[in-house]
C-alpha cells in the first residue's frame, strides 16, 4: 500500500478541493460582517491576500500547467476589478457560491480521489485506468442528480470510515452539497479499493451515465463561473452544475 509522508502532508493535500474557495469564503466572510474595516483603505490589502492565497490553492491543484496559468489570471483580473471597485463584496461572495456550483469542484473531487487512492494503489495500469472511468462516471451522475445521494453509503462502504478500525484518520470531500467520509488510503486494500470501483460502475450503469470518461476544461469552467456569479454569463440551467466536458477524452487527473 502507498504511504503518505505524515497525517499533515495528507490533509493539506485533501484540503486543496476546495482551497480556492477557504482563501476567498473566508475572507468575504469577514469582510461582510467587519463592517468597520470599509471606513479604511482595505481594498488593496484585502486583494492582495485573496490573490496570494487562491493562487496557492491552485499550485498545490492537481491541474495542468495551461490551466493553472489561466486560472491564476482570472483571480490576478477579479482582484485588480476588486481593487478598482468594479466588483463588491457581495459579488465575491457570489464567486464563491458560483465557483462551489460549478463542474470545477466535481473535476476536483474526481482528480484527488483518482491521484489519492487508484493511482498510488497496487493496481494494474489497466486496472487503474478502469477506476478513473468509473470514479468519474460515478461524480458526474452524483452532481448531475442522475445518481441520488442516498446511493453514497453503497457505493462507497468498502473504502467507507470505521472508526473503530481504521488507524489513520478520516478523508473528508465536500463539494456542491456533497459529502464523504473515506478511510485513508493507507488504510485501504487493493480488495476493497477494487470493490468500490465495482459499486462506481454499478451505480453509473444503473443511472444510464455513458461507459466514456469525461473531460473537464478547469480554466474554461472556473472563467464561466466567475462570469455567471458577475452578470457577465447567464446562470447555468438546473441540472446542469454537474461535470461538463466532452466524452471519450481523458478523465480529470486520468493522465
Amino acid at each position: 500500500m502507498p504511504k503518505y509522508r505524515n497525517r499533515g502532508d495528507f490533509s493539506r493535500r485533501g484540503s486543496v478541493l476546495q482551497g480556492c474557495l477557504v482563501a476567498l469564503g473566508i475572507l468575504v466572510l469577514l469582510l461582510v460582517i467587519g463592517g468597520v474595516v470599509v471606513a479604511l483603505n482595505w481594498r488593496g490589502w484585502t486583494a492582495g491576500l485573496m490573490e496570494q492565497g487562491i493562487t496557492a490553492a491552485i499550485d498545490e491543484a492537481d491541474v495542468s500547467a495551461e490551466d493553472a496559468a489561466a486560472m491564476k489570471l482570472e483571480v490576478a483580473t477579479l482582484m485588480q476589478d476588486f481593487k478598482d471597485k468594479k466588483v463588491s463584496v457581495e459579488d465575491l461572495a457570489h464567486v464563491v457560491e458560483e465557483v462551489a456550483q460549478s463542474p470545477v469542484m466535481t473535476a476536483a473531487s474526481v482528480m484527488f480521489v483518482d491521484k489519492s487512492y487508484v493511482q498510488a494503489s497496487a493496481l494494474t495500469v489497466e486496472e487503474k485506468a478502469e477506476g478513473t472511468t468509473q470514479i468519474s462516471r460515478f461524480m458526474r451522475g452524483l452532481f448531475s442528480e442522475q445518481i441520488s445521494k442516498t446511493k453514497i453509503d453503497d457505493v462507497t462502504s468498502p473504502i467507507h470510515y470505521q472508526a473503530s478500525t481504521d488507524k489513520q484518520p478520516p478523508v473528508q470531500i465536500n463539494a456542491n452539497n456533497l459529502n464523504m467520509q473515506l478511510k485513508s488510503p493507507e488504510d485501504v486494500t487493493p480488495e476493497q479499493l477494487k470493490e468500490f470501483l465495482a459499486n462506481c460502475k454499478t451505480a453509473a450503469d444503473e443511472a444510464g451515465i455513458p461507459p466514456e470518461r469525461y473531460e473537464v476544461d478547469m480554466a474554461r469552467e472556473f472563467s464561466a463561473a466567475i462570469d455567471r456569479a458577475l452578470g457577465r454569463a447567464p446562470a447555468l440551467p438546473p441540472a446542469e452544475g454537474g461535470p461538463g466536458g466532452e466524452a471519450g477524452e481523458d478523465a480529470p487527473g486520468g493522465g
